[in-house]
C-alpha cells in the first residue's frame, strides 16, 4: 500500500480537529489527521505525542516520524460509537455559530447529539430507532445540502431528557425539532414528511404520552404527511392533534424565528382539532 507523508496544517487548511493553523498534521489526501491537542475520538497515540484521527472511510497508510498507520475500511459501521467520535471533535466556537445563523440555541442542537464530521465539513445529528440505538447519521453541509452517511438507515431525532409525561410534539427534521425544544416543549424529529412513521408508532405505543401533536410544515406534502402519520398515532395515543404555522411561515423553525413563543404554540395546539381513537359498539354482560 503506498504511504503518504503527513504535511503540516496551515491558516489556509486549518486542523479539522482543532481548527488550529499549526503543530498538527494532515495526510495529502485529507483521511487522517495527527492532532497534537484534542484525544477525544482518535484512533490511537502516536510516537510524536499527538493523536491520530480517522476522517473518512477511505483505506490509507501514513508515515510521520518513520511511523506507519493502517486504517482499513469497516464494513459494518457502528454508527453509535461514530456518532460519539463526531460529538468529540465540535468546536464551541463553530457551535454557536451554527446556531445563530439557525435562528436556534447551542443548547437544543447538544441535546439532539450534534457533530462534527471533518471528513465531509459537515455537522452530524444521529438517527435512532424507538429505543434510541443510533442506526444512522444525517449530515448537514455548510451550504445547508442534506445527506446521510453511507449504510444509515432513517431514523428519529431524539434529544437527550425527554420524560414523555405531557405534551409530545413531532417535528420535520432535526432543527425544526430543536427550535421546538427552544420554547420548552419536549419534541422528537422525523426523518422527511413521510418517514418515520413506524418508528413513531413505536415509539408512542412504548412512552405513552398525555398526548401527541404533530408539527407539520405548512407546504401540501407536510400537511398530508402529517394527517397520514395521525392516523397511524391514534391507536396507540390518547389523543393526536396536527398544527401548521400560521399562512407565510413554512415550519417550526420559522415559526420560532417569526417570534412565536411556547404561549402562541399552545393556544394554537388548544385550538384544533383533537383525535380519538374509539371502538364503536355495545358491550353486553
Amino acid at each position: 500500500m503506498k504511504e503518504e507523508q503527513l504535511h503540516r496544517v496551515t491558516k489556509r487548511k486549518p486542523c479539522p480537529i482543532c481548527g488550529k493553523p499549526d503543530w498538527c498534521g494532515m495526510s495529502s489526501n485529507s483521511a487522517v489527521c495527527v492532532c497534537m491537542r484534542i484525544s477525544d475520538g482518535a484512533r490511537r497515540k502516536s510516537q510524536n505525542g499527538g493523536y491520530v484521527h480517522r476522517l473518512t472511510d477511505a483505506p490509507c497508510s501514513i508515515t510521520h516520524r518513520r511511523i506507519t498507520c493502517n486504517f482499513q475500511e469497516n464494513k459494518s459501521a457502528d454508527f453509535s460509537a461514530i456518532a460519539d467520535q463526531y460529538r468529540h471533535t465540535v468546536c464551541p466556537e463553530k457551535l454557536r455559530e451554527l446556531a445563530d445563523g439557525l435562528g436556534l440555541s447551542a443548547d437544543a442542537l447538544l441535546r439532539l447529539r450534534i457533530g462534527w464530521d471533518a471528513g465531509s465539513c459537515a455537522w452530524s445529528f444521529p438517527m435512532t430507532d424507538a429505543a434510541r440505538r443510533v442506526i444512522g447519521i444525517r449530515l448537514r453541509a455548510l451550504s445547508g445540502r442534506k445527506f446521510a452517511l453511507t449504510g444509515s438507515r432513517e431514523g428519529l431525532f431524539v434529544p437527550d431528557g425527554l420524560t414523555y409525561s405531557g405534551l409530545l410534539l413531532i417535528c420535520e427534521g432535526a432543527s425544526d425539532c430543536a427550535a421546538i425544544l427552544d420554547l420548552d416543549f419536549e419534541a422528537i424529529g422525523r426523518p422527511s414528511c413521510t418517514g418515520g412513521v413506524v418508528l413513531c408508532v413505536e415509539l408512542v405505543r412504548n412512552h405513552y404520552p398525555l398526548a401527541v401533536v404533530i408539527v407539520s410544515d405548512v407546504d401540501t406534502p407536510g400537511q398530508r404527511g402529517a394527517k397520514s402519520l395521525a392516523s397511524a398515532l391514534l391507536p396507540y395515543a390518547e389523543s393526536v392533534r396536527v398544527i401548521r404555522p400560521p399562512d407565510g411561515i413554512k415550519d417550526g423553525r420559522a415559526w420560532k424565528i417569526g417570534g412565536a413563543t411556547r404561549a402562541d404554540i399552545q393556544a394554537v395546539i388548544d385550538a384544533a382539532f383533537m383525535g380519538k381513537f374509539t371502538i364503536k359498539g355495545a358491550c353486553h354482560v
